[in-house]
């Protein structure tokens, strides 16, 4: 059948674009424990309430998932449909081994997609003649209402051990589009906040520290550095509280590595922003931020903790990081009252001031039977060290495949690469067609 349209050859080498973020692998450090927690008697105890995760469904398949290529895991690489070849058979081989593994793993997947030959970022794209069937069963493409919110097909459940066929039916030309199958880990938005918790947990002492640095060299925005005679004058600046993704109260206070400012995003609105289209960049400055260089600001943390039951919506900090809430109106007309809280007053309260949770407590907050942060109990707990090192957080480092917890109740797979574990031996017959 013809098909009209230039004629162009069946493989395609791999595209040499920006490839998207492999599950990440231990290149950044994981952050060491600080000292003892700092505890001022005058404030009041805090019991955080933030609910931003629903709680699992018991259903892997309606958790929200990030998407990762697996290092070695393209089983048919790139290729372009021949041309005036209305239907077109690729056939893959899955050993028993590997498929057993993929059936157990709840997190792991065959991705099926199509994307156009000049994007770099192999965003998925469908022409709108494509349809896919894989052992005689159709599939249905989700387009959505534009080119940006088309979704991959995973197969593995329309697979089968051995022999495996993908047919591409076309009513016009695609040759501008490539088609690939890769294996992909995704782990659940869930899992991967609990290992940030216990990786990326950026201590107090540090961020205080990031920011005194940041406002002396004058790369936070809105500051011009040192200033006057003696060299040392700057005013605060104002931080909102709300998240620049979803303008909602921020839970988890979020910034990349490379961010130079002190405003956070919402660690979790983050995720899900990239569960589809994994962009990863900062939504203030733009600035990469993969999801091995993100950090967690405890101290963010601790004053949105402290603030939880206000309707404050920002903050003003300084140099020294002293901070105070804004008050919503310009005259709140608040009584004065010395035995108060602090906060009823919009004191300045200095780093040396704040209750901080421990990062024991956060991630067993985040377990999967509680939501986020409700069971964690006021102040922090001296019976746990705050901030274990990695070597005591039985949290095993897993290069080039996962670096954070796996579906609850899934085993462990693997190395450094497929050609480690079972997923190795799959082999592939007739690549571009048959």
């Amino acid at each position: 059948m013809g098909l009209g349209g230039p004629c162009r050859g069946t493989r395609a080498p791999r595209s040499q674009g920006t490839p998207p973020p492999m599950t990440p692998g231990s290149s950044m450090p994981p952050y060491m424990s600080p000292g003892q927690d700092v505890k001022s008697p005058f404030l009041p105890d805090v019991k955080p309430n933030m609910n931003s995760l629903p709680p699992p469904t018991g259903n892997p398949s309606d958790d929200l998932r990030l998407t990762f290529p697996v290092r070695d895991g393209v089983v048919l690489e790139p290729f372009r449909l021949e041309h005036n070849l209305a239907v077109s058979n690729h056939v893959f081989q899955l050993r028993d081994s590997v498929y057993k593994t993929l059936m157990m793993r709840p997190d792991l997947e065959l991705q099926f997609k199509c994307y156009h030959h000049e994007d770099r970022q192999m965003n998925t794209n469908w022409p709108a003649s494509v349809q896919v069937s894989v052992n005689a069963t159709p599939l249905t493409i989700e387009r959505g209402d534009n080119k940006t919110s088309h979704k991959p097909l995973y197969l593995k459940q329309v697979c089968q051990p051995g022999r495996n066929t993908i047919q591409i039916t076309v009513t016009a030309c695609c040759c501008s589009h490539l088609f690939v199958l890769q294996l992909v880990h995704r782990p659940s938005v869930r899992s991967v906040l609990q290992g940030l918790m216990k990786k990326r947990l950026l201590p107090a002492e540090h961020c205080v520290t990031k920011i005194k640095r940041n406002f002396s060299s004058g790369t936070i925005p809105g500051t011009p550095g040192l200033n006057g005679e003696d060299g040392v004058e700057q005013t605060a600046i104002k931080v909102s509280l709300k998240c620049p993704i979803t303008f909602r109260r921020i839970q988890l206070p979020e910034r990349g590595h490379d961010c130079r400012h002190i405003q956070c995003f919402d660690l979790e609105s983050y995720l899900q922003l990239n569960c589809e289209r994994g962009t990863w960049r900062c939504p203030v400055c733009n600035k990469t931020a993969l999801l091995e260089g993100l950090e967690v600001d405890q101290y963010m943390l601790g004053i949105l903790i402290y603030i939880q039951n206000s309707d404050y919506e920002e903050i003003t900090i300084d140099p020294v990081c002293s901070w105070k809430p804004v008050p919503v109106k310009p005259d709140l007309h608040i009584k004065e009252d010395p035995d108060g809280p602090a906060l009823k007053r919009c004191r300045t309260l200095s780093p040396s001031h704040m209750i901080l949770p421990s990062v024991m407590e956060m991630i067993a907050a985040l377990g999967p039977a509680s939501s986020p942060y409700s069971s964690l109990p006021p102040g922090g707990s001296s019976s746990t060290p705050d901030y274990p090192s990695q070597a005591g957080s039985g949290y095993s480092s897993q290069p080039g495949f996962s670096d954070f917890p796996n579906a609850p109740g899934t085993p462990t797979l693997l190395g450094s690469s497929l050609r480690d574990h079972p997923l190795c031996p799959i082999r592939l017959t007739c690549p571009a067609g048959s």
